[in-house]
């Protein structure tokens, strides 16, 4: 895997807690039926 690394550019990790909240908030706001996904798919679509 290292002989990969000059391929890619270096990501930066976080926690979803540092950028998001708590999992229940990411869930509500990103899954949840019209929630962030649910936009994005329907975009894709039109």
């Amino acid at each position: 895997m290292s002989k990969q690394t000059d391929k890619f550019p270096q990501t930066e990790l976080f926690r979803v807690e540092e950028k998001f909240g708590s999992w229940p908030e990411v869930m509500k706001t990103h899954f949840a039926s019209g929630g962030e996904l649910d936009k994005l798919l329907a975009a894709g679509r039109k």
